[in-house]
């Protein structure tokens, strides 16, 4: 009895080694399974890491990009400005090379008015001259006729005290008349000369007007354009 009683004890005994055993293998175990879960914990972690450095050089990449776009948008946005600049410069020299013909056309209209004005004040001059010697001859002629006591034709004068003497070398009538029609043909020409002489200084001095206006407005237009991108120097500093 007292050997079947120590042999229960030891299979007692035997029992809760065999569980301690169990136990220490579950231990064993649930550790490897640890050292396995916190390799992968790491290796994710190292994974999240890659991926957080990704998102960030991707998120820089899209901002890159986007300041690319906005870069080019106003770079397009410049060269438009300029192209249009450009061609506002062109039409500011033609305009220039226009004033400065209307200045030459007004130049050469100017000086045949001046010699047309010359012309005709030398001939009214002569026409004049011989208008009056025509006139004394017929005055001389009158003068003639008359006759004491007797009215003058003229003036109706019955008294003659000194009557007109006849001038030598006046011309006829028809020489008169011809002198005449030439000396108001070359008045006409001068006036026709003044009048073509001021619409061209008035077309000069138009176009001249706005040439230096448009040269004011672009030479404006830089100085604002400099301002402009100083500031923006300025902000982004």
């Amino acid at each position: 009895e007292a050997k079947e009683a120590e042999l229960a004890v030891l299979k007692e005994e035997l029992k809760k080694y065999q569980e301690l055993e169990a136990i220490d293998e579950d231990i064993r175990t649930l550790k490897e399974q640890k050292a396995d879960l916190d390799k992968q914990i790491k290796n994710i972690e190292a994974e999240c890491g890659n991926f957080k450095n990704q998102e960030a050089a991707l998120t820089e990449e899209l901002k890159s990009l986007s300041d690319a776009e906005k870069k080019y948008y106003e770079a397009e946005a410049q060269e438009k400005e300029a192209c249009k600049r450009k061609d506002s410069f062109d039409e500011l020299e033609k305009s220039a090379e226009q004033c400065r013909e209307l200045l030459e056309e007004y130049e050469r209209l100017q000086t045949s008015y001046m010699a047309a004005q010359k012309s005709y004040e030398d001939f009214d001059i002569n026409y004049k001259h011989l208008r009056k010697i025509y006139m004394d001859e017929q005055a001389g002629i009158i003068a003639q006729e008359l006759e004491e006591g007797k009215p003058c034709p003229v003036c109706g004068s019955l008294e003659h005290p000194r009557p007109a003497v006849k001038a030598e070398g006046a011309p006829s009538k028809e020489e008169l008349d011809k002198a005449e029609k030439e000396d108001k043909l070359l008045e006409a020409k001068v006036s026709s000369a003044n009048i073509e002489c001021a619409k061209s200084k008035t077309n000069y001095e138009n176009t001249l007007k706005l040439v230096k206006e448009s040269y004011l407005k672009l030479t404006k237009d830089d100085g604002e354009q400099e301002l402009s991108l100083l500031k923006e120097k300025i902000a982004l500093e």
